[in-house]
């Protein structure tokens, strides 16, 4: 990929911005790191992984990878700017290969793993367990509060005495005759 004119840097200059650097004048490697950072998130903005793109910033990859390049700027050997811009590169590529393991770690646990018999028509699992969770979903409150409310709405509309009788079913188990 060529660099533009804001992205490059006369390597007299970075020489020179690289020993101040180098001596721990952090302007100095701000300056540097000014020709590369808009490269640098161009490339974490479309190489990353849009599953982790979705919990990590390209610009919080890229902010690793610069404190990446501030502890290992002393054994940077190289005499070029186009040499920084390539070791920089790497450095977040690995940060963004450090971050793609971590997040698909945490999310696959081979050993959480069923197999599901019968391509999944039964709804049994391999092992006996069901891919679903036990507890009941936010839906299925929500439908049991709009049933709550519509016996509610029925009960107002029958007499007393038959909502009488309705209690007396439900809340204490009796049984109804008719005379």
């Amino acid at each position: 990929m060529p660099p533009s004119e804001r992205d490059s840097l006369d390597d007299a200059e970075f020489l020179r911005l690289l020993a101040l650097a180098r001596q721990g004048d952090r302007e100095a490697l701000g300056k540097i790191w000014e020709h590369v950072e808009r490269l640098l998130l161009k490339i974490a903005s479309e190489d990353l992984d849009p599953r982790i793109r979705a919990r990590v910033a390209p610009s919080d990859l890229v902010q690793r990878a610069y404190l990446s390049v501030q502890n290992g700027i002393n054994s940077f050997e190289a005499t070029q700017f186009c040499n920084f811009r390539n070791w920089v590169q790497t450095i977040l590529r690995n940060v963004m290969i450090d971050e793609s393991r971590t997040q698909f770690a945490e999310q696959r646990d081979v050993r959480k793993e069923t197999g599901i018999k019968d391509g999944g028509r039964s709804g049994e699992v391999a092992n006996g367990q069901h891919p679903v969770a036990k507890s009941p979903s936010p839906s299925s409150h929500f439908r049991k509060s709009e049933e709550l409310a519509l016996l509610a709405r029925c009960l107002l509309e029958l007499s007393a005495d038959h909502r009488r009788v309705i209690e007396l079913r439900v809340k204490e188990n009796l049984e109804v005759t008719a005379q």
